[in-house]
């Protein structure tokens, strides 16, 4: 699990944020409307986040929408990570499209999750 934490501080310690995006927030343990499969609901409150939005979906199959958590002016690469517990955790930098069942990955994100996995072994 402490891998994650790496890989995620890495992509969160590389990268910038950019300007607003629309996304969708909500959980879907308060609210039916936002699990899969997802229809951009009115029921669905939109935010503008500042460095673009993230889909989770947890081992139980929960899902949370919302913005990305943004360190400083620093922000995550978009596409997406599976942990080892089974949540995923997908990022994306468009008006809403953390409506999607999961966002492009991006080979860019792809490269940095392999650098993080071969420095999280020569670390341990």
């Amino acid at each position: 699990m402490h891998h994650f934490v790496i890989l995620g501080v890495a992509i969160l310690a590389l990268f910038q944020g950019s300007s607003a995006t629309k996304c969708f927030e909500c959980i879907s343990k308060l609210n039916s409307n936002c699990g899969d499969p997802f229809t951009g609901s009115t029921a669905t409150k939109q935010v503008a986040c500042e460095a673009g939005c993230q889909k989770v979906t947890d081992n139980q199959g929960y899902v949370s929408r919302g913005c990305v958590l943004v360190i400083g002016d620093i922000a995550p690469e978009p596409g997406c990570d599976v942990e080892e517990g089974g949540s995923e955790w997908c990022v994306c930098n468009k008006d809403l499209c953390n409506a999607a069942p999961e966002p492009a990955f991006s080979s860019h994100f792809l490269w940095l999750t392999g650098l993080a996995v071969v420095l999280a072994r020569w670390i341990n």
